[in-house]
């Protein structure tokens, strides 16, 4: 049985030229990409401190809430600091 010799020339030269077509691709727009990736990364941080300041204000606010004292008072304190107009009516202003 003969051997014939096939060269695989044709094939390496095309899958070359396509590896180099695509890593030309890629050099010409990697400067591209990596300002879309830097944006999306700042976009992505800063969303995360609103978070985390809005997470801030809330706890803030409940512990604001949490020192409150005069649902403890007497009425007589009640109705000293204003905060009850009169006993009858409550904290309404008629």
């Amino acid at each position: 049985m003969s051997k014939s010799k096939f060269t695989n020339t044709a094939r390496e030269s095309t899958i070359a030229t396509h590896y180099e077509a695509l890593l030309g691709d890629f050099k010409r727009n990697e400067a591209s990409i990596m300002a879309k990736l830097e944006a999306a990364e700042k976009q992505a941080g800063s969303a995360k401190k609103e978070v985390a300041n809005a997470m801030k204000d809330a706890v803030d606010s409940t512990e604001a809430i949490r020192q409150w004292e005069d649902h403890i008072w007497p009425i007589e304190k009640l109705l000293e600091t204003n905060s009850v107009k009169s006993l009858e009516l409550g904290l309404t202003t008629e």
